[in-house]
């Protein structure tokens, strides 16, 4: 084989040297530049999604802890042991639960969130209700309602999102249930406080967020509470906490 310097001009050689060379380089500056703007792009992402869910999650938990905190409040503010005392005529009995049922529907006035706030207790006088802000119940209706085990052993309790029949229609609602008791500790009734679910589900899915987004927000005890996007079968809920633990 002859040398490429006898069959080619030495100018001809050092430009198609050159040539390749600048043609390298500008393959290896350009491939580190992707692989630079690229991880630099994941980093902006994942920060700018790692800021909106803490948003998220701030207004959350903003929103259930002033639902716990109105049921301590109506825990420590009402006397069961005299609503449930009989009165001396009917009006005398429609009096006292209706001061008690204007007292609760008071917070749900304020919050456009809330959709429903009841009381259960053991034997009131018939069924009481106000305009569809708060309603007085008999502890059997609590007894038959299908989300029942979730608090029956527990003195309070999330309960995700479930239908609730009201007179204007079904309503998706996620409730927060609690149970009062006297100052010996004996019990006295359950408040429930229904949140509107189309409410929680706004602050899930981000102001900020454009287009779809999947999420589901869950329990302590990785019980499904609600969830936004396409994730709308228990498999899929399964098979994505399945692949979180094994990650």
């Amino acid at each position: 084989m002859g040398s490429p310097f006898k069959k080619f001009r030495i100018d001809y050689l050092l430009f198609a040297l050159s040539a390749g060379f600048v043609l390298l380089l500008v393959l290896v500056i350009s491939f580190t530049s992707y692989q630079y703007s690229s991880r630099e792009l994941a980093s902006n992402t994942s920060r700018y999604q790692r800021a909106l869910l803490e948003e998220i999650n701030k207004q959350l938990n903003i929103l259930f802890d002033n639902i716990e905190q109105i049921s301590l409040t109506v825990s420590g503010n009402i006397d069961l042991n005299e609503i449930m005392e009989p009165e001396a005529s009917e009006f005398l009995e429609y009096q006292k639960k209706r001061s008690l049922l204007e007292y609760l529907a008071q917070f749900t006035f304020s919050s456009p969130s809330l959709q429903l706030i009841e009381l259960y207790i053991p034997q009131p006088s018939g069924y009481y209700g106000l305009e569809e802000f708060a309603d007085l119940l008999q502890q059997q209706e609590l007894l038959e309602k299908p989300w029942y085990p979730m608090i029956k052993e527990n003195d309070s309790a999330w309960i995700g999102q479930h239908t609730m029949v009201t007179p204007r229609g079904n309503e998706e609602v996620i409730s927060f249930a609690r149970k009062l008791y006297s100052n010996s500790r004996q019990y006295q009734g359950t408040l429930v406080i229904h949140i509107k679910a189309a409410a929680i589900k706004q602050i899930l899915k981000g102001q900020a967020d454009r287009g779809d987004v999947n999420r589901v927000l869950l329990d302590s005890g990785n019980r499904r509470v609600t969830m936004v996007g396409g994730l709308s079968e228990d498999i899929e809920l399964e098979s994505y906490l399945t692949k979180i633990e094994g990650s």
